[in-house]
């Protein structure tokens, strides 16, 4: 399926511009994420050492 040069524009526009609202959107929001989700990386941190916890288990019993 070949795709037309309208097509193909429309596309590399979209993806543009939906590129740079989101970017926008990050950066207005930046400082209320910073002020509501203090401490959300120990979160991140616990699940990856849940997760390397199970897998050293798992390698070690089988």
């Amino acid at each position: 399926m070949t795709f037309s040069t309208g097509q193909i524009i429309f596309a590399i526009c979209f993806i543009l511009v939906f590129i740079a609202f989101q970017g926008y959107n990050y950066f207005k929001d930046k400082n209320v994420r910073s002020r509501h989700y203090k401490g959300v990386y120990w979160v991140f941190i616990l699940i990856a050492g849940v997760f390397a916890f199970y897998f050293v288990l798992v390698k070690l019993l089988s």
